[in-house]
């Protein structure tokens, strides 16, 4: 898990849901834990979307307070890189079009992951890799436009998910 600030966010399986308390704890497939709180407005969302880790396998992606609230929480997407390229309307952001994933998204400068996530888009559409892709769940409502943020992307290691997915890792 990536750690700025105060807030961590990454791409991972839920490995566990236990009601705990009055809230239900989430462990991810790395041992980190997240509390999604009951008056969260996509609270459930967030748990849908983590059953649906759980029952299948498929990576969430997620941004927690440095506390382990679930801030946003989100499935993750897997697809292959076809552009990356400056936004002619907004230098402030990428403009990034996947072949698996309809929305064009935009991936803002701001992003404490920036860097990171701007190369491991490159080495995808140059290696024709896929990536898992984890969008923020609601779109940004601009003055113009409304548009789809990327939360983060990490790679696709085929041979780990299927041996996770099998439970053999």
């Amino acid at each position: 898990m990536i750690q700025t600030g105060t807030q961590i966010r990454d791409i991972q399986r839920v490995k566990n849901l236990k009601p705990a308390n009055g809230v239900v704890e989430l462990t991810f497939q790395n041992g980190g834990k997240a509390v999604p709180l009951a008056d969260h407005p996509d609270y459930e969302i967030i748990l849908l979307e983590a059953n649906r880790s759980l029952g299948h396998g498929r990576p969430v992606g997620f941004l927690l307070e440095s506390s382990g609230r679930v801030v946003e929480l989100q499935c993750a997407i897997d697809t292959h890189v076809h552009e990356v390229k400056d936004c002619d309307e907004d230098p402030s952001r990428l403009e990034v079009w996947f072949w698996g994933y309809s929305p064009v998204c935009y991936l803002t400068r701001d992003h404490p992951d920036f860097e990171r996530i701007r190369a491991t888009l490159r080495e995808a559409l140059a290696s024709q890799s896929m990536v898992w892709l984890a969008p923020h769940t609601w779109p940004v409502e601009g003055e113009t436009e409304i548009w789809t943020k990327i939360m983060d992307v990490r790679p696709v290691n085929r041979d780990a998910a299927a041996s996770q997915a099998n439970g053999t890792a």
